[in-house]
């Protein structure tokens, strides 16, 4: 009882954080409204990593103290149960009704939510191998006209792949990434190709 509710405040600090980072990268994109979409994409992209960051930082950086104010004088309790009154000749004394322990819903939420980590991490998981495995059976682009792109737009030959595996053109990797074309990107006029590049 005592882990989940810790993990349950934990998760729900976190949850603030994050959903207050993501206010702050919205409404920074609102503010200044960049047109380059590489701009938008860096902005939302710091947001994530800063909330990914969030368990780490909490973990290792030290608490700051926050003061709270007190009352000068306490309140006095209210009790709401009634006193007990003395039981008189003609009252039949039962046994009072047996005490549920308190109930097990932090028990259910932490085990909720971490069913469904287990779920996105191992759709994660698969999405990068079937990543890994598109990549493999790849092959390099070649085209003459490849050449005169690479020359404007600044990429390198082993940038742009082709996979018959794809019917549009999609970037795989975050540190290397990868164009991956579809094989009938040959067919394609110089626009169409620089505009799927670009």
């Amino acid at each position: 009882m005592e882990l989940s509710s810790h993990l349950l405040r934990y998760l729900a600090d976190a949850s603030v954080r994050s959903l207050a980072l993501v206010a702050v990268a919205g409404a920074a994109i609102a503010l200044v409204r960049p047109r380059s979409a590489a701009v938008r994409h860096a902005v939302w992209m710091t947001a994530v990593c800063a909330m990914l960051a969030l368990p780490l930082a909490t973990l290792t950086l030290p608490e700051i103290p926050l003061r709270v104010l007190r009352a000068d004088k306490p309140v006095p309790a209210v009790s709401a149960v009634p006193a007990p009154s003395a039981p008189t000749a003609s009252a039949s004394v039962t046994a009072p009704a047996p005490v549920r322990a308190s109930s097990t819903w932090p028990q259910w939420a932490a085990a909720l939510y971490l069913a469904g980590f287990a779920t996105f991490l191992g759709r994660l998981m698969f999405g990068y191998a079937v990543s890994r495995r598109l990549l493999r059976k790849s092959a390099p682009a070649r085209n003459a006209r490849l050449g005169e792109a690479f020359t404007r737009l600044g990429l390198r030959p082993t940038d742009v792949i082709e996979s018959a595996s794809v019917a549009a053109p999609v970037t795989i990797g975050c540190i290397k990434p990868r164009i991956v074309l579809p094989v009938e990107w040959q067919d394609w006029d110089l626009a169409k190709l620089e505009a799927a590049l670009v």
